[in-house]
């Protein structure tokens, strides 16, 4: 029987590797039955394919992650979104078969650009090449706000709702643009078959019972979020241990950490009254497994005011 991901990525020592297999194998963010969204994902079934297709290689990468972490350093950048592209560029290009034809080609009509294909390739006997959009999002839901628009980032400045309308409505048809054919025919690619490739996490107030969205994947990966307010931390076991995660270490799932690297809950509090002022701050709950710290689980804490503009 294939691994699935919870089983493969605790044997995963990289973490460059473990977020490498997470974002092949995590489901979508969005819900394949919503007419809006699922003729155009790539699908949980897909994703579930590819992981188990792609886990001895995993395996193999994790013990000599050389080329990986090469790649990644000629591309360095403080952006999640780049890593992801990163990411997912390097394993594009170690799939068997698969001709990775552009990455981010921009497409312009006279000295406007229009936007850019995030990914062309072609893939093991299919006729047609295929148009990848990706989006690795994390929002957290207000559940006051209504929809797909009450899932809004850490830094408030997106939403899920708003998200799915540049994918959906602007960025998956830039193929059937006159500027868009002419791109993809430069580069041998006529008429390719769009597909949105959306991971993250969407994370509910801690203690609240969540409520399904019309067009969220029933199986999207989930977490907590809190408010510092004082005593913020009483709503957290005393039992764990606690790690802040640093941007880039987001998609590492699950985290692991050594003994000087977590923190108890009195620590995670001071730490967090001396760095919210930045904003949010993601935090791995962690158990002590073999040896090692492990997260079980991950949520936001979110500067006291948070929120208060997406509720306008």
């Amino acid at each position: 029987m294939p691994l699935t991901l919870q089983q493969l990525a605790p044997r995963l020592t990289q973490p460059a590797v473990r977020a490498l297999a997470w974002l092949i194998g995590a489901p979508d963010l969005l819900d394949e039955a919503d007419p809006r969204f699922g003729a155009q994902l790539v699908g949980d079934a897909w994703y579930a394919q590819a992981l188990a297709q792609a886990t001895p290689w995993l395996l193999e990468l994790d013990r000599q992650p050389q080329a990986l972490l090469d790649f990644l350093a000629a591309r360095p950048t403080r952006r999640l979104g780049l890593h992801a592209e990163s990411l997912l560029a390097f394993w594009l290009r170690q799939r068997p078969g698969v001709e990775l034809l552009a990455r981010n080609l921009a497409v312009r009509e006279q000295k406007r650009t229009l936007g850019e294909f995030d990914f062309i390739f072609r893939e093991p006997d299919a006729g047609a090449s295929v148009h990848w959009e990706l989006a690795v999002k994390f929002y957290l839901q207000q559940a006051e706000i209504e929809g797909l628009a009450g899932y809004v980032g850490p830094n408030e400045k997106d939403t899920l709702a708003a998200k799915t309308q540049r994918v959906f409505g602007r960025q998956l048809g830039l193929g059937e643009t006159q500027a868009g054919r002419m791109a993809l025919a430069e580069i041998g690619a006529p008429a390719a078959r769009a597909q949105a490739f959306i991971k993250g996490w969407l994370f509910y107030p801690r203690g609240e019972r969540a409520a399904l969205v019309a067009g969220v994947n029933p199986r999207h990966a989930r977490g907590w979020w809190l408010r510092a307010m004082p005593g913020w931390e009483g709503a957290l076991g005393p039992d764990r241990r606690y790690a802040i995660l640093p941007r880039l270490a987001w998609l590492a799932w699950p985290w692991i950490a050594g003994e000087g690297d977590v923190l108890d809950r009195a620590g995670l509090a001071g730490t967090v009254a001396r760095q919210i002022d930045g904003g949010a701050l993601l935090v791995a709950e962690m158990t002590l497994e073999e040896g090692a710290w492990r997260e079980c689980a991950r949520g936001f804490v979110v500067p006291p005011g948070w929120g208060a503009a997406a509720s306008l």
